[in-house]
């Protein structure tokens, strides 16, 4: 397994641990001026901004934890990893709340993520206070 795919895969396995790993996972394999942009919450850029929008998500949707289920398909690329995949969002007593249909792209440099796109439906705009910005941040 390449470095690229070992990074995607931890971050993927942070998600499943919850707000507080998640963002140790953050702090610790995203460089200082990675851009995550979902096509559902716009762009965050840096890794405090990341890191700050976590709870957000979590506190907005009632999510305990997420899980990227059924990977479709994950092929790396020189310095990307292009998966296809489901993000299912659960509480904490295990019952779904929603399930995303997600196509990433990740890049990576040195072993960090310098850049993560989400493109999917607008799944948030059903979680959001009418007349809300999209992004946590």
């Amino acid at each position: 397994m390449s470095t690229e795919e070992q990074v995607v895969r931890a971050v993927f396995e942070a998600f499943e641990q919850g707000p507080e790993r998640l963002m140790d996972a953050k702090r610790r394999l995203f460089d200082e001026n990675v851009v995550w942009w979902n096509s559902g919450r716009g762009e965050l850029r840096g890794v405090q901004a990341t890191v700050d929008a976590t709870p957000k998500m979590f506190e907005l949707t009632g999510a305990a934890y997420l899980r990227a289920e059924d990977i479709r398909t994950l092929i790396v690329h020189d310095d990307s990893v292009i998966v296809e995949r489901t993000d299912t969002l659960y509480r904490s007593d295990n019952t779904p709340i929603v399930s995303v249909p997600i196509l990433g792209i990740v890049r990576i440099k040195n072993g960090k993520v310098v850049e993560w796109r989400d493109y999917c439906d607008d799944w948030l705009r059903d979680f959001r206070p009418l007349g809300t910005s999209r992004a946590l941040a």
